[in-house]
């Protein structure tokens, strides 16, 4: 079968083979063209958009809210802003109304209390040094895009905060703006109210909040006409949800049966079924439009019994007014000012495109957020271009669906894009809870996102499919895998219109949707590739700052891929690589550090001399941190931030944003954060884990089996004291290990220390409005970690042999006991110790008592046996010393007793030759005296002295009477004898 299978693959893909070549061929491009060439070696050419000179001309400067003008005199009627909560459709606005609203706002910004907000002085050059601020601090709404361009119109600059930023910053930001005038939404009043003695200068809160809502009727109430089409609008989004659920429920339903023949025919009934009701629901969801646009006049009035106040929030604003009024602090109502002022011929009072029109606080991922300022100028030169751009004009998108903060510069101008283009804007019901439902209701056609929405949606996808049956999980991998080889071609097209698997995974997220967007970071491509497969949608993504009022660089649709971020969006942007590190500017594809000079990029940081200065370099080019590459095609690829790249002790360089996004594809891991520098060998990781998803893998990998840990107590026991167990951070290893291989990347990116981590990561502690990563605060929060690791390494220089685990373990154990407290609080703490658990933790006592216990023995027969071992080996060498010694001392021994005897033989020797040459002597004297002649007596006396050799006479009466013994003379080298 298998066989047949890949023959009939292999023919189909001839088929479609040439047709897939000449597709890709005919996609390249070139984004960029040299601007200018390198001073230096240490920088790249100048590059810039291509055919820059005919864009320029293009795009000339015109005031954001004149092209709104000319949008709101075309579709004056036409549905352009819809606000969900929970899921459902609760508020909606006409370009007309909404004009009008931003119209009745400005002049109520102009003439509140009979001076509404008058200009202070700052010290600042631009606006010379003249700024009429008003705070906006709150989440996506109507009310808040209306405060915005009603401030445009004004000539007031926003002083723009996320709503997610704690209440610290932003007491720390009032304070050093001294800001008069805040607009809020009611559930942020009650916190800064906590700390109003602190901000002296504030006196007037604008309330973002709609105060009503829409009436239910009774059941013997009548509805009006206008009622019943807004109940109809209401409840057509709640038919798609419906649809979607009958939908599933009956796929399921055939599923089940798939094995009967009769059952079978009832499934593919089921199909028509829901064919019918798919067209049905097309059709459904037009009526919904069209009765949008018929009623857009619809005034949601509480006279006229269509609506009526939210006694909760009203209740609630009464006592906050009632305790502000303590402080001098005035309350006022958003309806209070715009209703029953109607004001359309409303005059732009600064245009000038040099004008600070906003002041945006950064999210801070290094440090405290600093206030950029952003000119009329710099708003145009961003989204005229992205106006205009190749993926709009494609695309022809009719939604857009908001659920980014619009205080961030991305959703800000992706917002301002769509009201210009007449895009209708889905704001999102501000729940994550209701994001599946508001994603799903929204019809978006492009999605707009950041990483970590992206993350976690593919990550929801393959939860679902793992938890398919065996069998059908094996097929839909096989499929998408197939797919994913082929998926820019017409073969990965056909087998999706053969199997439909990702139109069904689709239809469960957004059946419209065509495309995904991203910015605000890198996604790692692994994901960006397989969520095109999985939902068969394309993916661009770009690349741009809060300094550079967003977008800055986009994919154009044509021949992108996941690695680069498109080209310049921009005829004004120049840009050059500057030589960083180990990243040189001048190679056949330029590396460095990215620098950018355009009309789009921010004028400096409010009150922030210094910081400004050293933001820029002396020729005008903004610093951006991030390390890029330049390609042949003249697109950019990111490769790191400058000060994520850091040197380990070997002198090897890391990645780490890059370690990040590898190890973050990782279905149970939420966020990691690499960490290295030059006193490490490798690098360690802080890796906050989804405690839902870590259980359902350490289920199905069998790993819980003694660990007391199952579906009834998981979030109570998965704390960060128990995850830092060997056996959790063996298993998060391992799965890091298997990411590992899949890539090329050297030894050094191997993580080997790892600290396991629960708690929630919000925007309150580690995480941006944009879900950045606030590295800084990780690392001194986690910094009990880190210092234990690089001691081990430290030890591991001075030949020191520490385990990392158990130091790190006893090390962080303190701060660990202070963190769980406020991890669980005080319930779960005295959940632990209720007579439920009892059970449960007496057993997993028993299995660490057992554990510690077996280690402990082990360790002390080890000690007996080597004490064992090393008395032995003790005796052996002993004997064997011992025997060397003897026979080297018996071989001395013996040396010096032949030297001793040998020398007192000498001696005697001698004694006994002095002896006998005395008595020699005497007896010659004898002789001669006696016997021999006087001649011979001369012959011998000569003889003597001479020491020559002597014949003596051959008298034979002498030699008879002479000894022949006596007459030997000793072995004297000086005299030698011949007998």
């Amino acid at each position: 079968m298998n066989i047949i299978f890949t023959v009939c693959t292999f023919f189909i893909y001839l088929i479609f083979v040439i047709g897939y070549v000449t597709q890709i061929n005919g996609r390249s491009k070139c984004f960029s063209e040299i601007y200018e060439k390198a001073c230096n070696e240490e920088e790249s050419n100048v590059y810039c958009i291509k055919d820059h000179k005919k864009k320029s001309s293009v795009y000339t400067f015109k005031h954001i809210l004149k092209l709104l003008l000319e949008k709101k005199k075309s579709d004056n009627d036409k549905i352009g802003f819809v606000e969900n909560s929970c899921g459902e459709i609760n508020n909606f606005m006409t370009y007309g109304t909404f004009y009008e609203k931003v119209c009745s706002f400005s002049h109520s910004l102009d003439t509140y209390g009979g001076k509404g907000i008058e200009a202070r002085k700052y010290d600042e050059d631009k606006n010379n040094g003249m700024f009429k601020l008003l705070g906006l601090y709150g989440s996506n709404s109507i009310n808040w895009l209306v405060t915005d361009m009603g401030c445009m119109m004004s000539g007031a600059t926003t002083l723009v905060m996320h709503s997610k930023f704690s209440i610290d910053l932003i007491v720390d930001i009032l304070k050093r703006t001294q800001l008069e005038w805040l607009c809020i939404d009611l559930d942020l009043v009650e916190g800064l109210l906590c700390h109003i003695k602190e901000l002296p200068h504030l006196k007037k809160l604008i309330i973002l909040d709609t105060l009503v809502k829409y009436k239910k009727k009774g059941i013997n109430e009548e509805e009006s006409d206008d009622e019943k089409k807004y109940e109809g609008l209401r409840k057509d989004s709640n038919n798609k949800k419906n649809n979607k659920n009958n939908k599933d429920n009956k796929n399921n339903k055939g599923n089940k049966n798939n094995k009967d023949n009769e059952k079978n025919h009832h499934h593919h009934n089921n199909n028509n079924s829901i064919n019918n009701k798919k067209n049905k629901t097309e059709r459904e969801g037009e009526g919904g439009k069209n009765a949008l646009h018929e009623f857009s006049n619809l005034e949601k009035d509480v006279s006229s019994g269509s609506f009526e106040y939210d006694k909760e929030k009203l209740e609630k604003l009464n006592v906050l007014k009632e305790k502000a009024k303590e402080f001098g602090i005035s309350i006022i109502e958003f309806d209070n000012m715009t209703k029953g002022i109607k004001k359309t011929n409303m005059k732009i009072q600064n245009e000038d495109p040099d004008f600070i029109t906003s002041i945006v606080y950064t999210s801070g991922t290094s440090g405290q957020p600093k206030g950029v300022m952003l000119s009329n100028k710099n708003f145009h030169s961003t989204v005229a271009p992205l106006c205009d751009h190749n993926v709009i004009k494609n695309m022809k998108p009719k939604t857009h669906f908001s659920y980014l903060p619009v205080s961030h510069a991305f959703e800000r101008v992706l917002v301002y894009m769509a009201v210009i283009l007449g895009i209708k804007i889905n704001i999102w019901s501000k729940d994550i809870s209701c994001f599946s439902k508001d994603l799903y209701n929204s019809d978006v056609e492009v999605l707009a996102g950041v990483p970590k929405v992206f993350t976690r949606i593919y990550t929801n996808i393959m939860t679902e499919i793992n938890n398919l049956p065996v069998l059908k999980k094996s097929l839909v991998k096989n499929i998408l895998s197939l797919r994913k080889h082929f998926n820019n071609g017409s073969f990965g097209k056909f087998i999706e219109k053969c199997t439909n698997i990702s139109s069904r995974i689709k239809g469960n997220v957004n059946p419209k949707m065509q495309m995904l967007l991203n910015g605000g970071g890198k996604l790692s491509s692994k994901i960006a590739d397989e969520l095109c497969v999985l939902l068969n949608v394309d993916y661009i993504q770009g690349y741009g700052l809060t300094e550079s009022t967003g977008a800055l660089f986009v994919q154009d649709g044509l021949g992108c891929n996941t690695e680069n971020v498109g080209g310049p969006i921009s005829s004004s942007t120049r840009y050059k690589l500057i030589s960083w590190e180990k990243y040189k500017a001048n190679d056949l594809c330029p590396k460095g550090e990215l620098f950018v000079k355009s009309d789009s990029m921010f004028s400096g940081y409010f009150l922030e001399r210094e910081y400004t200065k050293n933001a820029f370099t002396d020729d005008g080019y903004f610093k951006t941190g991030d390390v890029f590459q330049i390609n042949e095609d003249g697109s950019l690829t990111f490769l790191d931030r400058s000060k994520g790249l850091v040197k380990l002790s070997q002198g090897e360089y890391i990645e780490t944003d890059m370690l990040n996004n590898l190890y973050s594809v990782i279905l149970f891991v939420n966020f990691c954060v690499a960490y290295g520098d030059d006193s490490m060998d490798g690098p360690l990781a802080i890796i906050s884990v989804d405690k839902s998803l870590l259980f359902k893998c350490l289920k199905e990998d069998n790993m819980l089996e003694g660990t007391g840990v199952n579906e009834k107590n998981y979030s109570e026991k998965l704390i960060d004291e128990i995850l830092n167990q060997s056996i959790y951070v063996d298993y998060v290893k391992g799965k890091m290990m298997e990411v590992y291989k899949k890539t090329n990347l050297n030894r050094y990116n191997i993580i080997n220390d790892i600290y396991l981590t629960s708690k929630t990561w919000d925007m309150n502690n580690y995480l941006t409005p944009t879900l950045k990563i606030r590295r800084f605060n990780v690392f001194k929060d986690f910094s009990f970690y880190i210092d234990q690791v690089k001691k081990k390494y430290e030890d591991k220089l001075k030949g020191s042999s520490t385990d990392s685990k158990s130091s790190v373990k006893s090390g962080g154990k303190k701060e660990e006991k202070e963190n769980k407290k406020n991890d669980i609080g005080e319930n779960k703490v005295k959940s632990e110790v209720k007579n439920e658990v009892k059970n449960e933790v007496k057993s997993e006592v028993k299995n660490e008592v057992k554990s510690e216990v077996k280690n402990e023995v082990k360790n002390e027969v080890k000690s007996e046996v080597k004490s064992e071992v090393k008395n032995e080996v003790k005796n052996e060498v002993k004997n064997e010393v011992k025997n060397e010694v003897k026979s080297e001392v018996k071989s001395e021994v013996k040396s010096e007793v032949k030297s001793e005897v040998k020398s007192e033989v000498k001696n005697e020797v001698k004694s006994e030759v002095k002896s006998e040459e005395k008595n020699e002597k005497k007896a010659k004297e004898r002789l001669t005296k006696s016997k021999i002649s006087k001649p011979e007596q001369r012959n011998v006396l000569k003889c003597e002295q001479n020491n020559a050799v002597c014949n003596f006479p051959t008298n034979k009466k002498i030699v008879k009477e002479t000894n022949l013994k006596q007459l030997r003379v000793p072995n004297v080298p000086e005299l030698q004898v011949n007998a």
